[in-house]
């Protein structure tokens, strides 16, 4: 029976006296790609915010990797359940940069930066190595959205989440960003995927589970 690496239970957030959430509860198991779906104001960026602490929520019980979340610290959480927003926006000199860039955190100090890794990477999506050199601050959205993507998958964590993070992507790259993500997530145990995305977008991606925010207790943004 595989681990699970997320267990929500009756997750609730109210804002200035209005209820957004309500006793939302799902687990995310290893090797689940779990797919929110819902349509526009459901709730589905609020309750990835809300389970990595962005936002106060009273929950009956929120456990990671088998324990209750508050035995962790918040940058131990956000190290190894990395999320990954629609519009990932980077400010240093160099592409390489803002990859090599959460390396140098404490949290991270027993991940290594993997040159190798990254060379593999850049040619899986045809990416020469002079794209390394690119100034972060002309980048496309789409560019954004992948080297956030690659940067995660560098830094190895336990739970990617990923909110509408290839929308800005080519069609081409965007398969083959998929194809990568589920081996990302079938190649060992100990990883899980949520994410947040257009249904008709989901293919080739191998969802394990789906849930319904326009089904279940929230009130519109």
């Amino acid at each position: 029976m595989n681990k699970k690496l997320l267990d929500v239970d009756k997750l609730s957030l109210v804002v200035d006296g209005k209820t957004l959430l309500h006793n939302i509860s799902f687990s995310l198991e290893e090797r689940d790609i779990l797919h929110l779906s819902g349509s526009s104001g459901s709730g589905k960026s609020l309750l990835l915010k809300s389970i990595l602490g962005f936002f106060p929520t009273t929950v009956s019980s929120l456990k990671f990797f088998g324990n209750p979340s508050s035995t962790y610290k918040i940058e131990y959480l956000r190290a190894n359940a990395i999320y990954i927003p629609q519009k990932a926006q980077f400010f240093g000199p160099s592409v390489l940069d803002e990859i090599r860039r959460p390396f140098l955190y404490k949290i991270n100090s027993n991940k290594k930066f993997n040159s190798n890794k990254l060379k593999d990477l850049l040619t899986y999506f045809e990416r020469d190595e002079s794209f390394l050199d690119k100034p972060a601050s002309v980048l496309s959205g789409g560019e954004e959205q992948l080297i956030a993507i690659m940067r995660a998958y560098l830094l190895e964590p336990k739970i990617l989440f990923l909110d509408e993070s290839f929308s800005a992507i080519d069609g081409k790259q965007t398969e083959k960003l998929k194809l990568l993500l589920n081996k990302w997530v079938s190649e060992t145990y100990n990883r899980g995927i949520i994410l947040t995305v257009h249904r008709q977008e989901l293919s080739p991606l191998n969802v394990t589970k789906t849930i319904f925010m326009d089904s279940i207790s929230t009130s519109s943004l």
